[in-house]
């Protein structure tokens, strides 16, 4: 089956009229295969199936749609609209039966026998809260972070790709976890095209055209889990202002 394919097949399981055929996605999955998830970080099939089993414990009537696929040599990536019913437990949230509407992308990483040796989810959870419960978006920052502190994190960067400069590691990681140059100009108090111009230049610096091929870097590298981890550690130190966004 194409790459191509298979994350098309991927994206119709979360459908409940389609959830009888995860066997066959199942099957394209390497045995070892790293899932970077934002509510687990896991590796292995038995744990894809938990992490997705939980996700639909929470929207048992999920519903997605694709937008649009782009490919990158051994790279597919996925975008794409959810819908359903906060019927189960979410992260810190009892069910509210909320409507819940959403939008991600998801990357798929190949190996030369075309299974799946690395699955990155990219969704703001922070619209999520926000539809769950808005008061309660400054707490939810908070709890997010079960990792080091940021500087910890961005010193680890730095041993990797010294040349990055402390903004640039912030502008990118941001961008890693999906908030727009206009989303981090706020959280950083600085404008937009300012975040524009230390995108690109990290970009360069990482030996990329591009802000996909830099993460189709940073992923060979087994690095990109860092930056979204400082991105989400900004978030954590700014949460007043995530309520602007």
């Amino acid at each position: 089956m194409g790459q191509i394919l298979i994350a098309d097949q991927f994206l119709k399981i979360w459908n409940q009229e389609k959830r009888d055929e995860s066997e066959a996605f199942y099957s394209s999955l390497d045995d070892n295969v790293l899932i970077d998830s934002p509510i687990a970080s896991r590796q292995g099939k038995g744990d894809f199936r938990f992490v997705m089993d939980n996700w639909l414990q929470a929207f048992p009537d999920i519903h997605v749609k694709k937008s649009k696929n782009y490919v990158y040599n051994n790279l597919v990536v996925s975008k794409w609209t959810a819908k359903g019913c906060h019927y189960g437990p979410f992260q810190q949230f009892n069910p509210t039966e909320k409507m819940i509407e959403y939008h991600g992308e998801t990357v798929f990483v190949f190996n030369d026998q075309n299974k799946i040796v690395h699955y990155i989810a990219k969704v703001n959870l922070l619209d999520i809260f926000r539809q769950i419960e808005p008061e309660s978006v400054s707490q939810t920052i908070i709890d997010l972070n079960r990792l080091n502190e940021r500087e910890e994190k961005a010193n680890l960067i730095r041993i990797h790709y010294p040349h990055l400069t402390k903004r640039e590691i912030d502008c990118l990681s941001l961008g890693f976890i999906g908030f727009s140059a206009k989303q981090i100009g706020i959280l950083l108090t600085i404008s937009h095209r300012t975040v524009q111009s230390h995108v690109g230049q990290a970009i360069g610096k990482l030996g990329c055209t591009s802000r996909m091929q830099a993460m189709e870097r940073l992923l060979a590298d087994n690095n990109l889990y860092i930056f979204q981890n400082v991105g989400t550690l900004i978030c954590k130190e700014n949460s007043q202002k995530l309520l602007f966004l």
